[in-house]
């Protein structure tokens, strides 16, 4: 028995050297990558707005852990030394008139990526809801630009519902505007909308044309064939949207968003964009421990049935 012990504590000290010595003196890569979550859309007879909604994640790897994830099962692998990442949610605006004009506009700092979008003076207002887990303002167009609009919460009393025998009026949180009386709004203030996912039916190209005034203005979006590597799907740098563009009468074809892949930061910068992000992946440095204290125990077991077995012999 005492032999199994020293070969088992040989291997967890072999296997707790690696892990620690792999974190604090190979040599690491920071890469940043971005997927557009969704984008709204909405315009009427003289502007329209595009809101690209995406996730940001940071990846902190040293060379090993570069290795497990080009192998084919390397993934599992990471699952006990995992890379330090972060990952955040962030938007940006575009705001086009019908004379072709196409700005990128600031939104307000903390600013939540989903939420109701509605009216407020036929401007549009995306409203946010505080949690538990923190609070992130809306932001309204006063004209010129986007200002903050503060969360309301969640505590307040929920509205009475009523059902409508049309779907279309069922279906509203998902669509993002809140309420079927906001819908009315919207279309008696001319506004209409459209919220695309990475994929838009079977084909990988889509169109939306929009009307403005006397002009015609295209939004293009080009999505990724389904993957069938789940090293893809992981990483979701080949899933979802490639590429947003919009073009017109009086504009040419200018690119939203486009899938650049996994690129190389500083450490610096991944340090100042996790210090950001409300969500963090280390390594479970408790999480080993206890597993090595339970193969010790699995260890200790195995060894003590073998001297059993081996005294009937």
């Amino acid at each position: 028995m005492k032999r199994w012990i020293v070969v088992f504590l040989a291997v967890a000290a072999i296997v707790a050297v690696t892990i620690f010595a792999s974190h604090w003196l190979l040599p690491k890569t920071y890469k940043l990558s971005e997927s557009v979550v969704r984008t709204s859309v909405f315009w009427n007879h003289k502007e329209a707005f595009f809101f690209v909604s995406m996730n940001t994640s940071g990846r902190a790897m040293n060379v090993l852990q570069e290795k497990f994830t080009t192998s084919r099962y390397g993934y599992p692998a990471l699952l006990l030394d995992p890379p330090e990442s972060f990952f955040k949610q962030d938007t940006i605006a575009y705001h086009l008139l019908a004379s072709g004009k196409l700005d990128r506009v600031s939104l307000p700092e903390r600013t939540d990526v989903f939420g109701t979008w509605t009216l407020n003076d036929g401007n549009l207002q995306l409203n946010s809801v505080a949690t538990r887990y923190g609070s992130k303002n809306g932001f309204r167009w006063d004209g010129e630009k986007f200002v903050p609009v503060a969360p309301s919460s969640a505590n307040s009393p929920a509205r009475k519902t009523e059902l409508s025998p049309d779907d279309e009026d069922d279906d509203d949180v998902q669509d993002g505007v809140s309420s079927g009386v906001e819908r009315e709004s919207f279309k008696a203030a001319g506004w209409h909308y459209k919220f695309l996912n990475g994929y838009q039916g079977r084909n990988l190209t889509a169109t939306l044309p929009m009307q403005l005034d006397q002009s015609v203005f295209n939004l293009t979006v080009h999505s990724f064939a389904m993957p069938t590597d789940i090293r893809n799907v992981i990483d979701l740098d080949g899933v979802g949207i490639r590429q947003m563009e919009i073009s017109g009468d009086k504009l040419e074809p200018q690119t939203l968003w486009k899938q650049n892949g996994r690129r190389e930061i500083s450490k610096v910068e991944f340090e100042r964009l996790q210090g950001q992000s409300g969500y963090r992946i280390q390594r479970p440095y408790a999480a080993i421990l206890w597993l090595l204290v339970l193969l010790l125990v699995a260890f200790w077991k195995l060894a003590s049935w073998g001297h059993l077995l081996l005294g009937f012999g």
